[in-house]
Order: C-alpha cells, then sequence, then structure tokens
C-alpha cells in the first residue's frame, strides 16, 4: 500500500489573499517560490515569518528566516535571518543577520551583522559588523566593523574598523582604525591609526604613523608625521626646497 503525504500549498497570491491561520506545527508552501511557513495556531499567514531554504522568483536564493521575503528583485542572494527581508534589488548579496535588511541597491554586497542593513545604495560594498549600515552611498566602499556606519557618501572608501564612521564625504578615503570618523570632507584621503577622527577639510590629505590623532592643516593642504629631518646639505638638481612645520605636520614646496 502506497501513503502519499502532500503538505498545504498554494501559490503565494492565494496564500496573502486568503490569509489562513495554520495550525500548531502545520506547513505551508508557496508553489511559485518554495517558500514555507509554519503555524502556531494563532498567527495570520500574511504575519507569519518565512523560514528554511527558498528559491525565489527569478532564480533568487534565500536562507533564513524572513530572508529576501518581501519584493526581492531577480538574481539576489540573501544568507542569515532577516537579510535582505524588505525590497532587495537585482544582483545583490546579503550575508549574515539583519545584511541588507531593507531596500538594498542593485548589485550591491553586504556581509555581516546588519552590514548595508538600511538603504544601502547601488554598487555599493559593505563588510563587517554594521558597516555600511545607515544609507552607504552609491559605489561606496566600507570594510572593518562599524566603518562607513551613517550616510557615508558616493564613492567613498572607508577601510579599518570605525574608518569614515559617520558622514564621510563623497569620493573620500579613509584607511585605518578611526580614520576620519567624523564628517570627513569630500575627496580627502586621511591614512593611519587616528587620523583626522573628526572634521578633517575637504581637499586635504593626512597621513599618520603616530599613535596620536593628527588633524588637518585646512582645506588643500598635505600633513605627513612623523617626517625625518636631516640638517644641512645641499638640494639635488630639479628640486625645489620643502618645508615641514613639526607642529602641524605640514608640507610646503617652494617654487621660483
Amino acid at each position: 500500500m502506497t501513503t502519499r503525504i502532500i503538505l498545504r500549498n498554494d501559490t503565494s497570491a492565494n496564500w496573502t489573499s486568503n490569509n489562513p491561520v495554520l495550525a500548531l506545527g502545520e506547513a505551508g508552501i508557496e508553489t511559485n517560490t518554495d517558500r514555507t511557513k509554519y503555524g502556531d495556531g494563532v498567527t495570520a499567514w500574511n504575519c507569519l515569518p518565512y523560514t528554511g531554504v527558498g528559491v525565489g522568483v527569478n532564480c533568487s536564493i534565500n536562507l533564513g528566516t524572513n530572508a529576501g521575503a518581501y519584493n526581492q528583485a531577480n538574481g539576489s542572494i540573501t544568507l542569515g535571518n532577516f537579510a535582505g527581508e524588505y525590497s532587495q534589488k537585482c544582483h545583490s548579496i546579503a550575508i549574515g543577520q539583519n545584511a541588507g535588511q531593507c531596500n538594498q541597491g542593485w548589485v550591491s554586497v553586504a556581509i555581516g551583522r546588519a552590514a548595508g542593513s538600511c538603504c544601502q545604495q547601488p554598487s555599493a560594498v559593505a563588510i563587517g559588523h554594521l558597516a555600511g549600515s545607515g544609507s552607504q552611498g552609491d559605489g561606496g566602499v566600507a570594510i572593518g566593523s562599524f566603518s562607513g556606519r551613517y550616510y557615508q557618501g558616493q564613492d567613498a572608501i572607508a577601510i579599518g574598523h570605525r574608518s569614515g564612521f559617520c558622514s564621510q564625504g563623497d569620493y573620500a578615503i579613509a584607511i585605518g582604525a578611526c580614520a576620519a570618523a567624523y564628517h570627513q570632507g569630500s575627496y580627502s584621503v586621511a591614512i593611519g591609526y587616528l587620523s583626522a577622527v573628526n572634521c578633517q577639510p575637504r581637499n586635504s590629505i593626512i597621513i599618520n604613523a603616530t599613535c596620536v590623532n593628527v588633524g588637518s592643516a585646512g582645506g588643500n593642504t598635505t600633513v605627513i608625521t612623523p617626517v625625518r629631518a636631516v640638517s644641512g646639505g645641499t638640494a639635488p638638481s630639479g628640486f625645489y626646497p620643502t618645508y615641514y612645520n613639526p607642529s602641524t605636520g605640514e608640507l610646503i614646496v617652494v617654487t621660483p
């Protein structure tokens, strides 16, 4: 004698429209997405979380509770509870709990708990715990825990723990732990631990190899510290005199 067991199933549209209450432990399968919900005897279908592995519409792949659950676009991947949960755009990747959770942009990547979790823009990359988690800009790159966390600008780069943490400007670069952590100006560069922690002006460069915070001398300036000082001697042919301010770390070149 052959016994056939068929789990309760329907299309996602019909499940949503009918909105039934599944019995405790009863499974419901969406035939067009392969996603599953389990009932608790109380909660209606529309309020139950998805669970397990699913192959969504247009070849998207999901693993985790409510991963890629709502309005996921084609070719996207989610791995982790609530990863890419709401309106994940096409060809994006969200790996980690809450990664890319809400409005992740197309062809963007979020890896790590809550990385790129809110409004990550197209082509952005966020890797690390809470990296790029709040409104990461188009093409932004944030690598390291808390890097580029809030309002990272367009095509900005933040590499290192808390680098470019808040309001990093467009096209700015911050490399090193806490580099340009707050309000880095557009087109600026900060390299090294504690480089330009606060309010680096736009179009400035700071390279810091000390263990203390080194700020900027203003816009359109370059600060390098430390620099080896050599007394006496004559500049070789083709070189112009360069002067270094040991108090501010600024370099200037005197031309004819």
